[in-house]
């Protein structure tokens, strides 16, 4: 599904307001500020690459992806690194993390129809996990909130960080430079720079989203993870994320 919108000069003006935005935190990186773009987050979190061949000046597309496009365009390598570190530096701030066990949280528990849905896994880079509507969702792992979204609003382009995952929550892992991103929340239940421990709920199965709240579209949780590194982020394959899971059991 592509999304597009009626061209504006109040879409556009948006566009370069948010990419000025997130400039600006770039000129001036500290922990009071790395949580202040959402774009920004989702630009650092994104694999390398991602979003290149995006018509960054089209008026119609997509206007999260515009701004995307462009702050994926300018983040260098060193811009990344130094976005990577601030963070480590905030998930200092909470002291010592917990012992770790081997594996993941499973994030949700799937029911029969899940493990029937596995044999057409729709993603490539995701899993989606098909639950009841309003079952809670865990924190895969330890680590601190970098993005979460509860607004989402099919009639408004800004109301997220993308229109086809909704509303989003992503953590980031200071320990193994992993992210989880969970998107097609209801809501989400924490905020960004909080920390939170494997097995913390995080928010609810929903169904925002374009691709999640289309009829007869199966409740889900939507599942993904990234790993920094040190130069670039790495997304993991449908069979590695699934291994992920299997060693949470």
């Amino acid at each position: 599904m592509v999304y597009t919108v009626s061209p504006s000069d109040a879409i556009d003006a948006r566009v370069n307001d948010e990419i000025r935005k997130a400039e600006t935190i770039l000129r001036s990186l500290d922990a009071s500020n790395v949580f202040d773009s959402p774009y920004l987050i989702s630009a650092v979190y994104y694999h390398d690459g991602f979003l290149t061949s995006f018509p960054e000046e089209k008026a119609d597309a997509d206007p999260a992806r515009r701004i995307l496009a462009h702050l994926t365009r300018i983040l260098t390598p060193e811009k990344k690194r130094d976005i990577i570190n601030v963070i480590r530096d905030v998930a200092s701030e909470f002291g010592p993390q917990p012992e770790r066990s081997r594996g993941i949280v499973r994030p949700v528990d799937e029911g029969e129809l899940g493990r029937r849905r596995r044999r057409r896994p729709p993603h490539k880079t995701a899993v989606d996990l098909f639950v009841a509507e309003g079952t809670p969702v865990l924190s895969a792992s330890h680590g601190v909130v970098v993005l979460a979204e509860s607004l989402w609003n099919p009639t408004d382009p800004f109301s997220t960080t993308s229109q086809k995952g909704g509303n989003t929550v992503i953590i980031f892992d200071a320990l193994t430079y992993r992210f989880y991103r969970y998107a097609h929340l209801d809501s989400a239940a924490v905020v960004p720079g909080s920390f939170v421990v494997a097995g913390q709920t995080i928010g609810a199965v929903g169904h925002s989203g374009l691709n999640a709240s289309r009829p007869k579209h199966g409740r889900h949780l939507h599942f993904e993870i990234n790993e920094y590194d040190g130069r670039a982020v790495r997304t993991f394959q449908y069979a590695e994320i699934r291994r992920a899971l299997d060693l949470g059991r």
